[in-house]
């Protein structure tokens, strides 16, 4: 384990991989700012109520035009065509008054030129009403009468969701379908479909229930086309006998080309439930994804796949994830689609009800989703409004790029959106009853400089680490030759010539005295000196048993030399730990002093006392002589060579405890017996928590 993290430690001091890693994580929490696009507002105006703006490139000049639309009154209305430099073009005089969701725009026959498209209320009667933007006023407009509407508290109550043109045929023109329902009304709640080249009408059987968000998927061989919708239990006409499908259920209808139901309706018969649909593609076969929610339980939730027997072929337990819309984009394959939850995740599925991916989203549960092609790409985006937050958030790649901004006036949960293209920038109109904003949305400036700025990073961060290591190296260098010095040092202080010479002088005077057995220990104890001197050169510490045994063969050496000179006597308490490294020569180097400094000069028998002591922190060494004292020493001039190894043992004390939170210590104390100076006392504190090693 020891090796495991001395090689990651390895690792981690190489400048490279440090860059890296910070490097890395720098670049993650910088701001955003090399996003590819960038959003900025361009416009911002209060409109009125019945006012409605659309953008369109009517022409396919690359400009779109402003479309703006205006109701005077119940009698009259107008719509007003600005050209790219925002100069009025074109006007549009309609009788009745405009639904402002009851505009679509689109070429239905192909040849470059846009119509548009309003549904408008004359009395009690609908009226389709097309303007050919291109064409000579006398032809441009045609107006089809649709059906008559209801009063509800003598209000004409009627409305439009999702006109859209589509080619439901392919036989090169598009048809314009649309929903048409009474909000408070039985009638009229059904599917509308008009056939722009042969100007006629179909229509889906009056049915009980509304309707909205209708989609249209094609069968694989253009053959046939399916239609369906989102619906919802709003009961008020769960007891009338007039029509099928009453609105007390949330009911699947999917109807075929002939405006059919496919199979049998399904019925969801919860109060409170709400269903939505989105069909998909596979294999030649259609499918429709239903997500069944409910207002009061979640318990009721699920997600299943139906094919066009009406049969449930998946099914998925929604209400784990707390799943609340449905949805899909063109750059999604056929068979996927995500799905929102109310816990600020987005899933990617398929027609199995397999979690394809997950994406983290904030807000999801009070915003409302869009697809748009803001770039002219071919590639659907996502548009995300978040009304409690004011802001809407753009995101690109299935929602692995994202860009937002602010945009404080607009109150609506449900907003139009369009968009405003010209060839060097597109701009995106967002507004709800009240406000509009046009944003401007375009690659941003700063992001070819990504990489570069990026490569920058990496590049000055390595720079400054190398920098750091090197100057970490010169002074571990530095270090690493004083230790080698100090090393050095301790050698010759160990093997001091006269000490050695001395010693084999009376070693030998003690073999020609024929004292064989004193001859022989004094020579041991003498070999193991040198020995340890020798042995241990390249280390700075040893452990306390060992120091203890060099002090013993250097008391004992030295009594060999100055014979009845001094006794010693060491104490070991038990609770030192004698296995514990202490620096080399700490304690000896204080005993040699206190012997050339204090005992030595003293006339007489001196006594030597060495007491090791332990406790839960540390070791404790005392040491202490009865010599003439620190004072007398000094007057009579026997200092000259005093300390030499404690001078060393200092370096090293200096040195390792600049790395060490506990640090070693020593304190020296004179002492007197009736103020004449009796010796000198040394404590030493060594922590057992202490490192002998340079980071």
């Amino acid at each position: 384990m020891k090796r495991l993290f001395s090689n990651i430690e390895k690792i981690f001091t190489y400048p490279v991989i440090i860059t890296l890693i910070m490097g890395t994580v720098i670049i993650l929490l910088l701001p955003p700012l090399f996003k590819k696009y960038d959003l900025q507002i361009k416009e911002h105006q209060n409109i009125y109520y019945d006012n409605y703006i659309e953008f369109s490139d009517l022409d396919n000049d690359g400009f779109s035009e402003r479309i703006s639309l205006s109701t005077v009154n119940n009698d009259y209305s107008y719509v007003n065509f600005y050209n790219h430099q925002e100069a009025l073009s074109q006007v549009w005089n309609l009788k009745g008054k405009i639904n402002n969701k009851s505009l679509a725009v689109g070429d239905y026959n192909n040849d470059g030129k846009k119509e548009v498209y309003l549904i408008t209320m004359q009395n009690d009667s609908l009226f389709l009403n097309c303007y050919h933007y291109f064409q000579k006023k006398e032809e441009i407009v045609e107006k089809k009468f649709i059906t008559e509407i209801p009063k509800h508290y003598n209000k004409p109550d009627w409305d439009i969701s999702d006109p859209q043109l589509i080619d439901l045929n392919k036989n090169g023109y598009k048809e314009l379908v649309f929903s048409l329902f009474g909000k408070y009304s039985l009638q009229p709640r059904q599917i509308i479909t008009y056939d722009i080249k042969n100007q006629i009408f179909s229509k889906s059987p009056s049915i009980g229930t509304i309707m909205k968000d209708i989609k249209v998927i094609k069968s694989k061989d253009k053959k046939n086309y399916f239609i369906t919708g989102n619906t919802s239990v709003t009961n008020y006409f769960g007891d009338s006998t007039e029509v099928d499908y009453k609105d007390d259920k949330a009911w699947l209808i999917v109807y075929n080309k002939y405006f059919r139901p496919q199979f049998d309706p399904i019925p969801f018969e919860e109060q409170g439930t709400i269903l939505q649909t989105y069909p998909l593609a596979y294999n030649n076969m259609i499918y429709f994804t239903v997500l069944i929610t409910n207002h009061f339980d979640y318990e009721n939730s699920k997600l299943l796949v139906i094919n066009t027997e009406g049969e449930i072929i998946n099914t998925f337990n929604a209400k784990d994830y707390e799943m609340e819309k449905v949805f899909g984009t063109q750059n999604l394959p056929a068979n996927q689609f995500y799905v929102i939850n109310n816990s600020d995740e987005v899933f990617l599925m398929n027609h199995h009800l397999t979690i394809l991916n997950r994406y983290d989203v904030s807000y999801t549960k009070s915003s409302t989703f869009f697809a748009r092609n803001l770039d002219n790409d071919n590639q659907q985006e996502i548009i995300q409004w978040v009304p409690s937050r004011k802001k809407a958030i753009l995101y690109r790649k299935n929602f692995k790029e994202k860009v937002e901004i602010k945009l404080p006036e607009l109150q609506s949960r449900n907003l139009d959106i369009s968009l405003r293209k010209t060839p060097s920038q597109n701009q995106i109109c967002f507004r709800d009853y009240n406000h509009y904003y046009m944003v401007a949305y375009k690659k941003s400036t700063l992001y070819p400089l990504k990489y570069a700025i990026h490569g920058a990073i990496y590049i000055i961060l390595f720079l400054i680490l190398y920098a750091i290591q090197k100057t970490i190296a010169l002074r571990r260098l530095r270090q690493e030759r004083v230790i080698s010095q100090l090393k050095l040092t301790s050698i010759k202080n160990q093997i001091d010539p006269h000490f050695t010479l001395n010693a084999l002088n009376a070693i030998g005077s003690s073999i020609l005295n024929d004292y064989k057995k004193e001859s022989y220990d004094h020579l041991q104890r003498f070999s193991r000196l040198i020995r340890h001197s020798l042995t241990e050169a390249d280390n700075v510490s040893r452990s306390l048993n060992d120091e203890i045994n060099f002090i013993k063969d250097y008391l004992n050496v030295l009594q060999i030399r100055f014979v009845d000179k001094f006794d010693y006597r060491l104490e070991i308490e038990e609770n030192a730990d004698l296995s514990h490294h202490v620096p080399k020569m700490i304690i000896q180097s204080f005993v040699e002093n206190a012997f050339n400094h204090g005992i030595k000069p003293k006339s007489g028998k001196g006594l030597l006392k060495i007491q090791i002591t332990g406790d839960d922190k540390g070791i404790e060494a005392i040491v202490q002589d009865d010599g003439i004292g620190r004072g007398t020493a000094v007057e009579r001039g026997n200092t000259k060579n005093t300390g030499k190894g404690l001078n060393n043992i200092n370096e090293y004390i200096n040195i390792f405890n600049k790395y060490n939170k506990q640090k070693i210590s020593y304190r020296i104390i004179d002492l007197f017996d009736n103020r004449k100076p009796a010796g000198t006392l040394i404590k030493i504190y060594i922590p057992y928590d202490y490192e002998y090693k340079i980071h």
